[in-house]
């Protein structure tokens, strides 16, 4: 009925997610996939985890501090959907693991496993766990995970805890745990869905984040630190066209250049001040610039991705919608309104 729209839809089982694109599914979200490309993320490359965790937060949360999984053996409790997902990833990070699960069919295609429950003492002092440095907490009953978690601690408290939480009514007892990191499956497709229909540049931002080295990350994650005051961003695009791109049609017809630093300005402050934002991305046409620097001009049709307070938002949408305030900070000048008193002026200028 309509072709047009986007079609987004969570699976999963591979088999299913392949049969869903072969109808044409735009997005297919696999909760347990995208928390297993996270977990990797942590164990290879904390700065980046952090990042990318402060920017699918949400907005007004308190920022994570940054991550530190260790190196060495791992124990993961449960290798069916989330657990299997959490094995390949320990696997391309070339981890050492042991897996304990109920099931004997499911322990057969794993080096090193251990067949029993990981809610019991003996079944994780069988695994090693006097000499692991993590555990995941992967079974699909909440109960048995927040038993895996407080038996594992009894007997070492230093390991790293992952866990997996299907109830939201148990956040409260996940969140008192003791985990370091909780897979809440309802939040990981709510988030995933959110940004790809609200802020769409901010997926191609993720990628490039995750392929870049870490001095990429860091600078992303010292400019946002600067400006967020430890909680998470507003997320927001800025489409230049149509009312927004008024100012600069203005400026071009003045022979003004608008710049990326002009909309990022408090134009309404009687002193000299930044908005509370970053800009991630500049979109224009095929092209994407990832974090532009501040004297890029603007051009209609641009698009950006920026990350700050709500009060920076504001600000800037405020500017974009008043050429005359955002030319006169542009220019240092008041410029006068009115169709007759600009053409004086721009007469004034020229002579």
């Amino acid at each position: 009925l309509r072709p047009e729209l986007a079609v987004l839809a969570r699976s999963e089982v591979q088999r299913v997610s392949s049969n869903m694109k072969s109808f044409g599914t735009n997005f297919v979200i696999d909760p347990y996939a995208i928390f297993a490309e996270r977990l990797f993320l942590a164990l290879i490359s904390p700065i980046k985890y952090l990042v990318q965790d402060w920017l699918i937060s949400v907005e007004g949360d308190r920022l994570r501090e940054q991550l530190e999984p260790p190196d060495g053996r791992w124990i993961v409790c449960g290798a069916g959907r989330f657990g299997s997902k959490m094995l390949e990833r320990l696997d391309d990070s070339g981890l050492p693991y042991t897996v304990v699960e109920v099931h004997p069919d499911r322990l057969e295609k794993y080096s090193s496993g251990v067949l029993g429950r990981g809610t019991e003492a003996h079944t994780l002092m069988e695994a090693g766990i006097e000499n692991a440095v993590g555990i995941i907490a992967g079974t699909g009953d909440d109960v048995d995970n927040l038993s895996i978690i407080m038996t594992a601690l009894e007997l070492n408290r230093s390991l790293f805890v992952v866990a997996r939480q299907e109830k939201q009514e148990n956040d409260t007892l996940f969140d008192a745990s003791g985990a370091h990191l909780v897979a809440k499956r309802s939040q990981i497709v709510a988030r995933r869905i959110l940004a790809v229909v609200t802020t769409p540049l901010l997926q191609p931002f993720l990628q490039h984040l995750v392929r870049q080295d870490d001095d990429f990350a860091e600078r992303t994650a010292a400019r946002l630190k600067s400006v967020l005051a430890n909680k998470a961003p507003s997320m927001w695009v800025v489409d230049l066209s149509d009312d927004l791109a008024e100012g600069l049609r203005f400026a071009r017809r003045e022979g003004i250049k608008l710049k990326l630093e002009h909309i990022t300005h408090n134009t309404r402050s009687e002193i000299a001040e930044s908005l509370a934002c970053v800009c991630l991305v500049l979109e224009r046409g095929a092209q994407r610039i990832f974090l532009p620097d501040a004297g890029y001009e603007l051009l209609d049709g641009d698009r950006l991705l920026f990350a700050g307070r709500g009060v920076a938002r504001r600000e800037m949408m405020w500017a974009l919608t008043d050429p005359n305030s955002l030319m006169g900070f542009a220019t240092n000048k008041h410029l006068p309104r009115g169709l007759i008193w600009r053409w004086l002026w721009r007469r004034q200028q020229k002579s």
